[in-house]
This record gives C-alpha cells, structure tokens and sequence, in this order.
C-alpha cells in the first residue's frame, strides 16, 4: 500500500469476495484506489451512495428498517464464512504489527511527513536505526 501497511480486518479476502479481485488489488495495492461514493457502490463495496445531506437521514431509516424486519439477520456481506475470517484476520494482524517496524511503513510515513512539511525526525532516526533495535525484536 502507499503507507507500507498490508491488508488487515480480513480485507484481503473481504473486498475481493465484495467488490472482484480487480477493485480489491486496486484498493489494497500500490495503487491505494480511494473510491468515491458512488464508484464504491458500483464497485458493490457498499450498499448504496446518497447525498452528504441526506446521509444521517438514510442511515437511520436503513437501521429503522432492519429493526423492523423480523426476519433480518446480521450477515456478512461477500464472504460470509465465520471460521475462515477469523484465521485471515488472525494472520493479517500479526503481518499488520510486523510491518509497523519494517522499512516500508517507516519510510512510507517519514515521506508522508515530509510530503506534508511536517517533522519526520521520529521515523528517520527509527529508520537509521533500525539496524540495532532490530536485534532486540
């Protein structure tokens, strides 16, 4: 990705089974596609895209409408595998902590500071570092 963070809370499986391997590859890629609204509903990553000034509106008739319906049940959109989620996250966690002391995330965030004009001093001394504090991992 463009912060050096790889897939977690089962995105790699969850927005592929949602959204098609493209979408997925685009969103948690190099690419780090930021859909907007109505490209995440044509994407299927969401339910529907209304207007800023509607949102408060519809969300709360979409949940007066769940709690409703007698037969609504909480599912899992797109892959609705209980068992299978769990163990993606469980790996998808530790890749997630892992990488927060990897080159790619520190670099990342450094360039973003910079990018930003903000200080970076904390992840370039993290970086240059990094060598030593390593062997205490």
């Amino acid at each position: 990705s463009r912060l050096g963070v790889p897939p977690e809370g089962c995105s790699s499986v969850h927005f592929a089974a949602l959204m098609g391997a493209d979408n997925a590859a685009r969103m948690l890629g190099p690419e780090g596609w930021a859909p907007t609204g109505k490209e995440a509903a044509a994407a299927n990553l969401v339910d529907e895209c209304v207007p800023d000034a509607d949102l408060l509106d519809a969300a709360r008739a979409k949940c007066h409408a769940w709690l409703a319906d007698p037969a609504y049940e909480k599912a899992h959109r797109g892959d609705g595998d209980t068992a299978k989620l769990l163990q993606v996250n469980d790996k998808e966690s530790q890749d997630l902590a892992d990488a927060f002391l990897d080159y790619p995330f520190l670099e990342a965030q450094a360039a973003f500071l910079k990018k930003k004009g903000k200080n970076s001093a904390m992840f370039d001394v993290l970086i240059a570092t990094r060598p030593a504090w390593k062997l205490l991992l």
